[in-house]
Order: structure tokens, then C-alpha cells, then sequence
């Protein structure tokens, strides 16, 4: 019983990282997706947060990265549809 229990912990929070980062890459995605190709000064600063949040997420500072991501959806004008 102890084994299971200790198993399932373990599980539940390998599991938890894995989660975040596939939050991380779907704003990115919808970041890259809208202004990927652009260069004009609003793409560059929209790209410029979003480079900064996903070094926040890959750092493992998830909720800083969703601020900075929120920060670049507003700047840019983009509806997120992970919230």
C-alpha cells in the first residue's frame, strides 16, 4: 500500500511539469502563429516577451511566464485561448 501511494506521488508530480510546458508552447504557438513572420516594431516587442516568457517557463517559473504571456497577448492585441 505504502509502494502505491508513494507511486502515484511520484507519477503526480512528474506529470505537473509536463502540464505547464504544454501551456508554455500553445501561447507561444498562438504568438508565433500571428506575428512569426512580421518585423515590424510591435511584432519585434510581441516576440521579445513571449522570448522572455518562455524562459520563464522553461526555468520552471510558470506563473511569471503566463503574466509576461498575458503582457504580450494585450500588447499584440491576440484573444488567448489557454486561460
Amino acid at each position: 500500500m505504502r509502494a502505491l501511494v508513494i507511486g502515484l506521488a511520484v507519477l503526480t508530480l512528474s506529470a505537473v511539469p509536463a502540464l505547464a510546458a504544454d501551456d508554455c508552447a500553445m501561447r507561444q504557438y498562438e504568438i508565433d502563429k500571428v506575428y512569426g513572420k512580421r518585423f515590424d516594431k510591435k511584432a519585434a516587442e510581441v516576440r521579445g516577451l513571449a522570448k522572455q516568457a518562455m524562459a520563464l517557463c522553461k526555468a520552471g517559473k510558470k506563473e511569471d511566464a503566463m503574466k509576461m504571456y498575458d503582457e504580450a497577448n494585450k500588447k499584440g492585441g491576440i484573444v488567448a485561448s489557454t486561460k
